[in-house]
């Protein structure tokens, strides 16, 4: 069974993802800019805030062929992964980014 993302979803949610990421993102005071790395099965974004050097992997958009939906996913410790359930599941991945901005349970800009 073939479970590669089919390749016009993942095109599409890659120009939604990418507009995303040049969106400014403000959060008490602090400036944040967003980028996006391809994964096999979906996208990482990573921020990285004013004045810091490094960034970090905010939050993972992953496919499952199976149910055809993008699934938010929060990172947790040791490389482990967590599904943010809150967040739903849906065929367009610009539903999850607005959750990832707006933040309502406070879980990717403590």
């Amino acid at each position: 069974m073939d479970l590669e993302v089919p390749e016009l979803v993942f095109r599409s949610a890659e120009k939604t993802i990418a507009r995303f990421c040049l969106e400014p993102i403000i959060r008490s005071g602090q400036n944040y800019s967003l980028s996006m790395q391809p994964l096999p099965d979906g996208f990482e974004i990573g921020v990285l805030a004013d004045g810091q050097n490094r960034s970090v992997v905010l939050a993972r958009l992953l496919f499952s062929v199976e149910l055809e939906q993008w699934t938010l996913h929060r990172p947790r410790s040791d490389e482990r992964w967590s599904y943010v359930p809150e967040a739903g599941g849906y065929l367009d991945p610009g539903k999850l980014l607005r959750y990832i901005k707006e933040d309502p349970l406070n879980i990717f800009w403590v």
